[in-house]
């Protein structure tokens, strides 16, 4: 069984049945693997709906697990902004947040923003075309 954490932009996909996006999380949720959104991806995906989709957003979120920001994924996050910083990469609270809490879970990080993570030990992959 293999975890995924899906960043904001894959949920949009996702919700907006972008290929071959939509196919392989599907594929994944058929199967025994595990597709999971945490407080930043639901709030980033919630503070982009367009009038009249509250509804089917609400219905998709509430599909998938929900995994939390732990306070120790949370201070990890913050060690890793400035540990990365010192070597000349700046990364956004949110994005680390996201990767330490994919490191947390143990969960591959799905976003097509591959470069925006740049931790060694998080994985990452992009399934857009």
């Amino acid at each position: 069984m293999s975890r995924y954490l899906l960043d904001t932009d894959t949920l949009i996909d996702f919700s907006k049945a972008i290929e071959p996006v939509t196919t392989r999380i599907l594929a994944w949720i058929d199967s025994t693997d595990v597709v999971a959104v945490c407080a930043i991806s639901v709030a980033e995906f919630y503070s982009g709906l367009r009038v009249g989709e509250a509804d089917k957003a609400e219905r998709l979120v509430n599909s998938l697990p929900y995994i939390d920001i732990s306070r120790t994924a949370a201070e990890r996050a913050g060690r890793d902004r400035h540990a990365l910083a010192r070597r000349g990469f700046t990364i956004t609270t949110t994005d680390a947040l996201l990767a330490a809490a994919a490191r947390e879970y143990h969960a591959t990080l799905v976003t097509s923003n591959v470069r925006d993570f740049p931790m060694d030990d998080v994985s990452v992959m992009s399934i857009r075309a």
